[in-house]
């Protein structure tokens, strides 16, 4: 890894760029979990209110804002995205000064929209400066800062939340995304596909251009059985999401802040289970199908007795399952899906597994409420394991057929 990073210098301040995006984006998370929970009571219904406002949109929006991502350079449009999520971070701040869950709830809404313009052309903008053989230690890497900074960014959050409060945080993670502005924009790289391709003509229109999109993730044989397996695991997700404050508070009996020992359990976890799985030769559908089979499985164990030490335990496991999961996820779709439909083949696979997630979420409050935890923690894991299953049958067949990597095109054989 440290070969790579020192051969490859745009993805070395790519990399630090996330560092500092993820970071920011935890802090954010975790002051507008406390600030809801403290203006509503920790009402389950106002938990379940602001993951479903941060995740929507993506149902929503997602398969629009694909076609934009692989119309658009790819470059500029993360930067845009990046400097409006600043501003709504700022609009975040005056809600928690009057106090306002609605606003609060909007403005989670629009960040999201922003994040979805972050990290659409994300993948086919690594592509343009990674050769493909370096395409898993690049997504290695990236799993890397995710898990790092799951590991302390939930303390640290927590920390200058109960120091500062939530306006600090929320200020602190503006500052940080405008640093991860400017390592992007001093990355240069050759112009994206489209606008590279005079050829190309204009563009049929973003529904044509969106139904295009729909017809080759279907065709793709490497993409198909991420499709269908994201209804299981984005339903499972989900429950998950909005129960797991209440597997500390209700379930294991312990103060809201020890969620804090959960999240940075599963960061360092996932930061060791990248190490190994980089080191891997399983293949990429191998990974995937073993990932979701070992986070249904850890899913399941969080409620498997009450001690904190149990829970901890079947967490690491839920977070090495995740681990292989999302490296899976990013080699197959680097691998397999040309440049071109890289935005759209991702923001479908996206919308998929949110749009579920958010069907679970508007209704686990209330199923919470009616079932208590244990029930919607058992079904989370069951869900999760039986997409497990579905995706190795799909993978198994589409290698019979005979799997075949994309080719590339010539925006990636110029980087």
């Amino acid at each position: 890894m440290l070969s790579f990073l020192r051969g490859n210098p745009r993805y070395f301040r790519y990399w630090m760029a996330t560092w500092l995006s993820e970071f920011g984006d935890w802090m954010r998370n975790m002051a507008l979990i406390y600030m809801v929970m403290e203006l509503s009571g920790e009402s389950p219904f106002a938990i379940s209110s602001i993951f479903f406002a941060e995740f929507a949109p993506i149902f929503l929006f997602g398969f629009f804002i694909g076609v934009f991502a692989d119309r658009w350079d790819r470059r500029k449009t993360m930067l845009g995205a990046i400097l409006f999520r600043v501003l709504v971070m700022l609009m975040i701040v005056v809600a928690i000064s009057i106090e306002s869950l609605w606003m609060i709830y909007v403005g989670a809404f629009i960040s999201t929209i922003g994040t979805l313009f972050f990290r659409s052309p994300a993948g086919a903008f690594v592509m343009q400066f990674v050769p493909r053989p370096e395409l898993k230690t690049a997504m290695s890497l990236r799993q890397i800062t995710n898990s790092t900074m799951m590991l302390i960014g939930p303390a640290v959050g927590t920390a200058v939340f109960l120091t500062y409060g939530g306006a600090v945080a929320l200020a602190l993670t503006a500052l940080l995304m405008v640093g991860s502005s400017l390592l992007i924009f001093s990355i240069k790289v050759p112009p994206s596909a489209r606008e590279a391709d005079d050829s190309a003509g204009k563009f049929k229109g973003v529904l044509l251009d969106m139904m295009e999109g729909f017809r080759y993730s279907w065709s793709n044989a490497a993409v198909r059985p991420l499709l269908l397996t994201q209804v299981f695991l984005g339903l499972g997700s989900g429950l998950i999401n909005v129960v797991e404050i209440f597997i500390v508070t209700e379930f294991l009996g312990l103060p809201k802040e020890m969620l804090t020992w959960l999240v940075t359990t599963q960061g360092g976890a996932m930061l060791i289970g990248a190490l190994i799985v980089q080191r891997m030769k399983t293949a990429s559908y191998r990974l995937l199908s073993y990932g979701l089979l070992l986070m249904g499985l850890g899913f399941a164990g969080l409620v498997a007795y009450p001690s904190i030490w149990v829970t901890l335990l079947f967490m690491v496991l839920f977070a090495f399952g995740n681990s292989m999961l999302t490296i899976g996820i990013g080699t197959t779709m680097q691998t397999y899906v040309a440049f071109e439909y890289q935005g759209r083949t991702g923001t479908t696979v996206m919308t998929l597994f949110n749009g579920f997630m958010v069907i679970a979420m508007l209704t686990a409050g209330w199923l919470q409420a009616a079932l208590t935890t244990v029930p919607l923690v058992l079904a989370s894991g069951v869900l999760t394991a039986f997409g497990g299953l579905v995706c190795y049958y799909m993978y198994h067949l589409a290698h019979k057929s005979g799997l075949t990597a994309a080719a590339p095109s010539k925006a990636t054989e110029q980087a």
